[in-house]
């Protein structure tokens, strides 16, 4: 479709045309991008080797140098009454975004109400032994990305797959670093992993902000 479109960005809408799509997918940037980050003193490239690689990721970046963001997604992120980051892979996918240049900017920069939505679990080789607090320190450190804004974060107890543990955060803790904390139970009762059931979640952030 890219292909057939012209450019990346207008084959991901036709892809949405085609399937009937509620919504709009708005890529980040408009071009193929490589991902970089710097674990246990060693840069690993690519997404798939940085999420099964050990050691903790202390730096990312995103190139080529000549990356920009699509204009597309700045705009729709300057248009938002709020936007949501998560949940997903902390450094592969959410932060991947952010440090498209100008992503991060536009988040600080938009009016709307900016919404963190902390994981259930760690993720085994890309967040294994962060806790919630460690999650918004990253944030921080490395996409430069602060409140004022909410964390959404699971109440209640799950089955938490062997050599994993639960992700949560403490209110003064996130306060520390501008976040706000709300609650809700989110675990989807029927799913054989632990994940967020859609409907709570859109509950939550419906009527909390």
């Amino acid at each position: 479709l890219t292909d057939l479109t012209g450019d990346f960005a207008s084959g991901v809408d036709l892809a949405g045309q085609m399937l009937r799509a509620v919504g709009r997918v708005v890529p980040a940037a408009n071009q193929p991008a490589q991902l970089t980050a710097v674990m246990g003193g060693e840069k690993v490239s690519g997404q798939a080797l940085i999420t099964k690689a050990r050691g903790g990721v202390s730096a990312m970046e995103v190139g080529p140098e000549d990356l920009t963001a699509n204009p597309a997604a700045l705009a729709a992120i300057a248009a938002a009454d709020q936007v949501v980051l998560g949940p997903g892979s902390l450094f592969t996918s959410l932060m991947a975004v952010l440090l498209v240049p100008g992503i991060a900017q536009a988040w600080a920069s938009s009016p709307a109400r900016k919404v963190f939505v902390l994981n259930l679990i760690e993720q085994d080789g890309e967040t294994l032994g962060m806790s919630g607090v460690d999650h918004l320190a990253a944030l921080s450190k490395i996409a430069v990305i602060e409140g004022p804004g909410t964390v959404v974060s699971h109440r209640g107890d799950f089955v938490v797959p062997a050599h994993l543990t639960a992700v949560n955060v403490l209110d003064d803790d996130a306060l520390a670093w501008g976040w706000q904390v709300v609650e809700a139970e989110l675990i989807d009762p029927e799913g054989d992993w632990p994940a967020h059931e859609p409907m709570a979640l859109g509950q939550v952030l419906s009527n909390a902000f």
